[in-house]
Parts: C-alpha cells; structure tokens; sequence
C-alpha cells in the first residue's frame, strides 16, 4: 500500500500517493548501499539538496520487505540517533533513515520536517524495499511533537513512534479526543530524570491508558537529551514485539520467551512506583502472549499496597507544583515583556524561586523531591539561558537578555555559557563595557570558549578597542 506524502503548510491542498518502484528497480537502486553498513550521507533524488544518512541491515536483500525507523533529530545531527539505534536494526532487520535536517524550536521548523520526511518517503519506496505497513518515526525535544503531529496524517502506515523527552505538541485535551478514535499505533515515550519535559512524558502515558494505542514509557538517568543506547534499544525491542503481537510481523517464539525472562528479572529489581509501572506494562505488552497471571498479580499487589499508593500520591504533588512553577514563570516573562522600566534582579530571582530551588536541589534527603527541583531548575535555565533568552537576542533587547541571564547566573554563578551570554548582551548596552569585560573573562576563564569564537562575534565589537580585551582574549585556547 503506497504512502501518502506528508502535506506541508505549502502544499496542504493536495496528496498525491506515491507508487512503489518494481522491485528489480529497487534493488538496483539498493546496489548502491552496503547492508552492514552506514552509508552516512544520501542525496534525496527527488530532492537533492536534502540529505539523510541510511543503514540497512547485513541481512538486507530487495526480494522481501523491511520496516523503517525514520529518525529526526532536533539539530540535524544525523548520526547521533543513528548511532543509539543502528545495534537493535541490526539484530531485529530494521531500515534506518536519519535526516540531516530536521528541526526544533524555529518557526520553519514544521515546513522543513515535513519536507525532511517526505524526502526519506520517497526514497525509501522508490529505491529500497519496505514494509509500507511498518513505518516507524523517532524523534527528540520538539521533533517528538513532531512525530505525534504527523501521526495524524499516516494513519494506517504508521506503525509506532518513539518520542523522547517530549509529549504532544498542542493541548493534551484536543490528543485525549483524537487518539482513540485513531488506528492504534504503538508508542515508546522516555525521558531523563531530569529533563524538564519529564512530567509531560507521564501524562502521555496515562492519557494513552484509555485509549487503543499499545505504549509503555521508560525513564533513564540524565536530563534533556535522546534516550541511552541501551533505552533506544529497549525501544526499537518492544515496538518489534508489539508488531509480532499485531500480526504484522511472524512471530520468534523464542526470542518473545527471552525477552519476557529479561524483562521479568527487570520488573523483579524495582521497588515501588517504578516496579508498579513495569510490571503494569509487562502484563500488557505480553497478555495473549504468555500466561502472565503472576506478572498480573504482582502489578495488583502493588497498586494496592499503601506505600506504594503514597509514592504515587507525591510524585502527583510534585508533578503538581512543578506545572504551577511553569506558569510562575511565564507570569514573569509576561511581566518583563510588558515593563517599560526593567525589574531589578531580585525580582526574577524571587519570580524563579531561586533560594528554595537551590536549597532543593542540593537536598538528598527526599531523592524524589530533589529530582523534582533539578527538572526545575532545568525549567527555569531552559527559559533564562534558551528560549526566551533567544527570542530577547534575536530581537535585540539586549536589556530584557540582560534581565533574564541575571536569574541564569543566581542558578549557575560563574557558569561559562552564562557569562559569555551577559559578556555579549553588555557589550551591547551603553556605559556597561566594564562588566561585559568581567563577564568575558569568566568565560575565558573556564577554557571553553575559542578564541574563534570571540573573534567571529559581532555583538563583541564595541568592546574590542578596550585595553582588557586583548589581555582576556590572549587566553582563550585556540581550535
């Protein structure tokens, strides 16, 4: 069954189907690549100026059909998914096809991944041999939202989605409607501990308990950033037993009894409402699979043991207090944006929470409640030092920059990134030329800023005739 091509802002009036290529045409097209190995740049032939990196299996051969994992990371960085996923392709017969252009966070940045993936699309139905009823999508940050958006549009082809560190993209309200009435794809959510999307990645796992979509969510160790080698292979397991489960795929008796041995012994090493959460998606990754009525009895056992109920009750209090400090600091970003005279520095540090995050996250104490800072914390520098910090640069408002770094650096004092930022931002700003050197030095200082850097960056030019700067820069590494 042919794929329709995903329909762009620029050409959403119409979809044309796209027809397979016969097959001896395929695996002359497919000569070109050595299964076994990455071929780690491809021209796209419909679009030459796209390019993706491909891996297909040793096995690969174009007399029978392979699913495809299509990665999109969020920088374009092809080969760092490739590399987290390429081990698993290999072992369980998967295309892999990872863009070297895919987006996150700029306004082009649903154009460019619709185009990004229909350039893969065509290729891989015009020049190798796939199991159009298996395509899979992988994404991190905002093109994980990504692939929930294009879920909408390849319905009945697509078959799961990993997403990584992110939740819908829209409001989870407008999702909870539209899914179960969707053809049930599979869907694989992780997220670090801590990440600041961490709580959205839990409130997809339990908006997806009502409805038709298999899914199980991991977590792993680390903040915002794509998944463990080991995760993303867990991953790619998992949506190839749910393929088996849907008949989509022949069953491997053996390799399905493996994997539930392993994730048995898994499920028996955790403790409370991780070991209930596993053992909840043992129980209904391999029901009609296995007899799993022990894996069942352990998952009631502990839904209804009251510790474990408490721990699930304050990680819900966590979760709680962590969207209500979300909307603290866009209150603040609100107020900033409208103050014609700029708040002094206490003011975003008292908006921020500065003092009890600090004292929070450093408090190993309660474990839970200091991971629940950090994602905090991670929050608030995502805004100070990312987000909203760009939005001030690119509009050159250097005074709100300014305004939002001063919290960045109560959470990071002395952070290199930091003080490069306020270097460049007070460099801008009249009279301030003394602390905009002060800042430079920091960032000198911590040997991770190249003196290539400082010479390429224009906002640094009206500092550069000072006496200081030449004596900082002198400093800084080269290469």
């Amino acid at each position: 069954m042919p794929i329709i091509p995903l329909r762009t802002a620029a050409a959403a009036a119409i979809a044309i189907a796209i027809a397979l290529s016969p097959a001896p045409l395929r695996a002359q097209q497919a000569a070109a690549f050595t299964p076994g190995r990455v071929t780690e740049r491809v021209a796209s032939r419909a679009e030459p100026e796209r390019s993706y990196a491909l891996y297909l299996p040793a096995a690969y051969t174009a007399d029978r059909t392979w699913p495809v994992l299509l990665l999109m990371d969020p920088r374009g960085r092809a080969m760092v998914p490739m590399e987290l996923f390429r081990e698993a392709a290999e072992r369980h017969g998967w295309v892999l096809m990872s863009s070297y252009h895919t987006l996150s966070d700029a306004d082009s940045a649903a154009g460019v991944n619709d185009a990004s993936l229909n350039s893969m699309l065509e290729d891989a139905q015009d020049r190798l041999s796939i199991d159009t009823r298996r395509l899979y999508l992988a994404g991190f940050s905002g093109t994980a939202r990504h692939a929930w958006g294009v879920s909408l549009q390849l319905e009945g082809n697509l078959a799961g989605i990993v997403a990584v560190g992110a939740g819908f993209p829209g409001p989870a309200l407008s999702w909870r409607t539209t899914l179960p009435v969707l053809k049930p794809f599979a869907v694989f959510g992780t997220a670090g501990n801590l990440d600041y999307n961490y709580d959205e990645v839990v409130a997809v796992d339990s908006i997806l308990d009502g409805t038709p979509h298999p899914h199980r969510t991991v977590f792993f160790e680390g903040p915002h950033q794509w998944a463990t080698k080991a995760v993303a292979t867990e991953a790619l397991e998992w949506l190839q037993l749910q393929a088996m489960k849907s008949g989509l795929a022949p069953r491997d008796e053996a390799w399905i009894d493996s994997l539930l041995a392993a994730r048995r012994r898994a499920a028996a090493a955790l403790s409370g409402e991780d070991a209930l959460r596993e053992h909840r998606s043992l129980a209904a990754d391999f029901a009609g699979l296995r007899d799993v009525a022990d894996v069942e009895a352990r998952r009631d056992a502990l839904a209804a043991d009251a510790a474990v109920r408490g721990e699930v009750a304050r990680r819900a209090e966590l979760a709680a207090r962590y969207r209500v400090y979300d909307r603290r600091i866009h209150a603040f970003l609100d107020e900033l944006n409208a103050a014609e005279r700029m708040p002094p520095v206490s003011r975003g540090a008292e908006a921020f929470d500065v003092e009890r995050l600090l004292r929070e996250a450093a408090d190993s104490s309660d474990i839970a409640a200091m991971k629940a800072a950090r994602r905090r914390m991670a929050l608030a520098l995502v805004w100070t030092t990312g987000y909203g910090l760009r939005q001030y640069m690119e509009k050159r408002d250097f005074t709100r920059a300014v305004a939002v770094l001063r919290v960045a650096e109560r959470l990071r004092p002395r952070d290199p990134g930091v003080c490069y930022s306020l270097a460049r931002a007070l460099a801008q700003q009249q009279g301030e030329a003394a602390p905009a050197l002060d800042y430079l030095s920091c960032a000198v200082e911590s040997g991770r800023v190249p003196i290539t850097t400082i010479t390429g960056d224009r906002l640094l030019d009206p500092i550069r005739a000072e006496a200081r700067f030449t004596e900082i820069t002198a400093r800084a590494p080269h290469g």
